[in-house]
């Protein structure tokens, strides 16, 4: 492995509370830190162990729809919670979730199968613009590229890694969601500032290969369940001896506003406008305090 990418927050936190600063001191720390996380998800269950990604496909369907359903599923998943997403993909399959059948299926009755999904009307023309090119360009064979299935209106870096991992069990990369990005923040690992691709490059970085594969799963998991963005139980938490943004003075948790948007780059959505905030009335004033208040300030 090259340069590891330690992060001055990082080295400055375990040198204050550790007594270690070097590189092999911080990689060692952050080894600590993941099996930290580890001991706490065997022992707290999370949706995405059961409902997440690598739940979606139908086991018993053929290798080729199997491979269009965690494409479709890892597709519907930005911006919805793990149950809903399951539930949808439970409804889809026993509809008939494969190329020719998605292909017989209208834009409407597309919807009516994935709501109540996050965007599910854009989602939808998704799905369906994938069977068509599926189809077309590759012989109904979900690529095994990250390149590849970027190609796809709704699928970015993050969508395409799980794709690639769900459906041809490969590893290519990290899969970073808001749960990864923002706990890999918190502990230090990457810059408060990164991007969720620079978040990837700096995980595989630091992580050597065998490890990519949990990454994703585990801190999701603790996302889900512990460390989440407005109200992180650290009380609960296993990681909380070793984690900077528990210890240090002076940090604090982002508010709801700060919290990362969970959406592929490639989704736009436009911000619904925000309803204007009605003025409570001010009370009529006392004619006699307003008397009272001017006299006091002629006095002054």
């Amino acid at each position: 492995m090259g340069a590891r990418p330690i992060t001055p927050f990082l080295r400055r936190y375990l040198k204050t509370y550790h007594g270690g600063e070097t590189d092999e001191e911080c990689i060692a720390f952050m080894g600590k830190q993941l099996d930290a996380i580890r001991l706490h998800r065997i022992k707290n269950d999370a949706p995405v162990d059961t409902m997440g990604c690598h739940m979606l496909a139908d086991l018993n369907a053929p290798k080729e729809d199997q491979q269009f359903q965690a494409l479709v599923g890892a597709m519907l998943s930005p911006q919805t919670k793990d149950e809903v997403t399951f539930a949808a993909m439970k409804r889809f399959r026993d509809r008939g979730c494969t190329v020719e059948q998605v292909l017989k299926m209208s834009a409407s009755e597309l919807e009516d199968v994935l709501k109540p999904v996050g965007f599910y009307k854009k989602k939808a023309l998704y799905v369906l613009e994938a069977a068509k090119r599926l189809k077309e360009q590759y012989g109904s064979q979900v690529p095994d590229s990250v390149p590849e299935l970027c190609k796809f209106p709704g699928v970015g870096l993050k969508i395409a890694n799980l794709v690639v991992q769900t459906a041809h069990g490969r590893v290519d990369g990290i899969v970073v969601d808001t749960h990864v990005d923002r706990i890999s923040k918190w502990l230090g690992w990457t810059e408060e500032k990164s991007t969720p691709a620079q978040v990837g490059q700096a995980l595989e970085a630091l992580f050597e290969r065998e490890h990519w594969a949990d990454i994703n799963k585990l801190m999701v998991g603790l996302g889900q369940t512990t460390c989440k963005a407005t109200k992180p139980d650290c009380a609960n938490c296993k990681v909380q001896a070793l984690c900077p943004k528990s210890y240090v003075p002076g940090t604090r948790v982002i508010s709801s506003s700060e919290a990362t948007i969970d959406i592929e780059d490639a989704i736009s959505t436009e911000k619904p406008i925000a309803k204007a905030r009605k003025r409570p009335e001010k009370p009529a004033a006392n004619p006699e305090n307003v008397a009272s208040t001017r006299q006091k300030r002629l006095r002054k």
